[in-house]
């Protein structure tokens, strides 16, 4: 059997590509954080997820969101150009939960009102001196 589950956040969004025959892959990789104080230490994972799901979930597979994945953990190597074996770790997705949910914003095309009024929504200090890049600075952090 060869089944892995792992918990975390994607650090980045998720990659899409469509193949010549139209079926989508996406990748993206999972901060999984385990352990306390000083025993605490992070694993980069990286995950491949296929079909008509990639489409369907491009938009919620965002920087920050939290998933837990399923699936079978897939291991290759590869010779490179020195003759040296070098060994690459993936997690073939199988099932996927969106465990937090974050928003896709676009700040680059609003208008500084816009920006302002986002700022106020979302209880961020600001002034009405600071400028457009300022405010999207504080949305982002």
């Amino acid at each position: 059997m060869n089944k892995v589950f792992i918990n975390g956040n994607l650090t980045k969004d998720m990659e899409v590509k469509v193949l010549q025959n139209g079926n989508y892959i996406g990748k993206f990789t999972v901060a999984n954080t385990v352990g306390f104080g000083e025993k605490k230490k992070t694993y980069f994972v990286p995950c491949t997820l296929f079909g008509k799901r990639v489409e369907s979930l491009e938009k919620m597979l965002i920087k920050g969101a939290g998933v837990i994945v399923e699936g079978q953990l897939d291991v290759s190597s590869v010779k490179d150009e020195q003759g040296n074996w070098k060994n690459y770790t993936n997690v073939v997705i199988t099932e996927i939960e969106i465990t937090k949910f974050k928003q896709a914003n676009n700040y680059d095309d609003m208008s500084l009102e816009e920006l302002r009024e986002a700022c106020k929504d979302q209880n961020i200090k600001f002034s009405y001196k600071d400028t457009a890049g300022m405010l999207i600075k504080k949305l982002n952090a």
